[in-house]
């Protein structure tokens, strides 16, 4: 075992000499340690494609009470969230996000005040270049605020050194790279943005987090899988030695074999993947999921992605994930048609389709991610808590880019305040317009420990600008000056 001064995580070596982190130890951490602490908070993303997700069926019944005024662009609401005698928080939200209501914060009113050509998917995570002041994409009303082409914010984050002080295995995991964008020549960003590289199946996103040599397109080296467990197997032996300790407190033992069964678990479900994979000459589908995919296939790459993923999280591999869920998964047709309500595309009620497959989606994706967060990282809080979970899509109904339905998971740190139904849309004496959207990735890049100079450096003006209006929309001067700030009420800076 090794102890690096900069990180307040233990390190083991396993298998190829790769570290493998435990969560913090307090009782046998040295203070000096514990105060020069970098920021540990997580950033993981579920972006659904298009979007169109009906708030009439994503927000709770009943309507956000407590009124909120001071220094903000207008007053706005929330009210603690609660079950309220329901089985589910909403038809959308469904029943394995219950555990996690505490957690969580539904956000209601956050705005792009504009048309988004391409069905604006890059906007998601703060591509504004992609913003389109008319309707079609005619150029903008005012060329001056043309937005600069900029990396999407996990990959801004991802690249930051406030975020890895030193070169992690990887910089952020991408499952799907429609929202998660890099710059095709950093030197010269007129040049525009490409996908982000991804890891689309189980074997690579293994290789990208855990090391390795295996390439997943090559059917001949998936039985190599096989050897992967050694570095699980080596470090459960170290583990054991840790917990031995006479210095360590019975909290951060019961941490150690926490965070024992759960690589034991891994690496039970790698051993059988391996067998599945071996001898076979091509890989099978469970290793990566496609349209043609069985409900019993996407249920186990599901669990296993999620499953590496946790264990790169928690073993500090990486801090950045972005998920774009995969398409349809709840039924089959088209789903473009039913985002817009196609009314050739009978018999279906579209509403209720799209609901069907955001409720497939958190339970089979979102929930067991939060389910393997959620365990103990020490000093009273768990991984879930140390991170920001951001879920949701950048239509409100078709091409409708005004109240996103957001949910977020973890109060990355403290830095949140959580368990909440907030709504920052203007009622009185307004058109129901909210705030703009990129106050909740200013929020969320604050949280992971980026100041406003930070995120405003080197001329990134997409990321906290104003965001250019059209189709009729308008904004008063007291929306327009809080863009550069975080959410209030949600974001304590703490």
């Amino acid at each position: 075992m090794f102890y690096h001064k900069a990180s307040r995580r233990h390190f083991l070596i396993g298998a190829g000499k790769a570290a493998l982190a435990l969560p913090i130890l307090s009782s046998i951490m040295p203070r000096q340690a514990l105060a020069q602490a970098v920021n540990n908070t997580r950033f993981i993303t579920f972006y659904m494609p298009h979007g169109n997700i009906s708030s009439s069926l994503f927000y709770p019944s009943n309507a956000a009470s407590t009124e909120v005024t001071g220094d903000y662009a207008h007053p706005f609401y929330h009210s603690p969230l609660s079950l309220g005698g329901q089985p589910q928080i909403s038809r959308m939200l469904s029943s394995g996000l219950n555990p996690f209501i505490s957690k969580m914060n539904i956000i209601r009113g956050t705005d792009m005040p504009t048309y988004k050509g391409n069905h604006g998917d890059f906007t998601f995570l703060g591509q504004f270049h992609q913003l389109r002041g008319k309707w079609s994409g005619a150029p903008l009303r005012d060329s001056q605020l043309e937005f600069p082409h900029v990396p999407s914010v996990d990959q801004f984050l991802a690249a930051h050194n406030k975020i890895y002080p030193t070169t992690p295995s990887a910089r952020s995991v991408v499952y799907g790279a429609a929202s998660s964008r890099v710059l095709v020549n950093p030197s010269n960003p007129a040049e525009g943005t490409k996908g982000a590289p991804g890891q689309g199946d189980l074997l690579s996103l293994w290789n990208t987090l855990f090391g390795g040599d295996v390439d997943s397109q090559d059917p001949q080296q998936m039985a190599r899988l096989q050897n992967k467990k050694t570095l699980v197997d080596q470090v459960l032996g170290d583990l054991n030695s840790i917990k031995n300790r006479r210095d360590i407190s019975t909290e951060d033992v019961r941490t150690v074999e926490s965070f024992a069964d759960e690589v034991n678990e891994l690496q039970m479900k790698l051993n059988a993947t391996a067998a599945q994979c071996a001898g076979k000459g091509t890989a099978p589908s469970a290793l990566s999921i496609n349209g043609s995919s069985t409900d019993a296939e996407r249920t186990q790459f599901f669990d296993l992605y999620t499953s590496i993923l946790a264990a790169g999280l928690k073993c500090g591999r990486t801090k950045i994930a972005t998920i774009k869920t995969p398409g349809n998964q709840a039924a089959s047709g088209n789903w473009h048609a039913w985002s817009h309500n196609d009314p050739h595309d009978a018999p279906y009620d579209h509403k209720e389709v799209v609901a069907d497959n955001v409720s497939y989606i958190i339970e089979n994706m979102v929930v067991p991610l939060l389910t393997k967060l959620d365990t103990n990282e020490g000093s009273g809080s768990t991984f879930l808590d140390n991170s920001v979970v951001l879920f949701g899509g950048v239509n409100s109904g078709a091409h409708k880019q005004y109240h996103l339905p957001m949910l977020t998971v973890g109060s990355g740190g403290g830095a949140f305040r959580t368990g909440h139904y907030i709504d920052y849309r203007k009622r009185v004496n307004g058109s129901g317009r909210g705030v703009y959207y990129n106050q909740l990735l200013i929020s969320i890049m604050m949280a992971m420990g980026l100041s406003p100079q930070d995120i405003a450096a080197n001329g990134n003006y997409a990321y906290s600008g104003v965001l250019p209006e059209g189709m009729g929309y308008s904004y008063s001067p007291s929306v327009t000056n809080m863009a550069p700030n975080p959410l209030p009420f949600l974001y304590t800076g703490s």
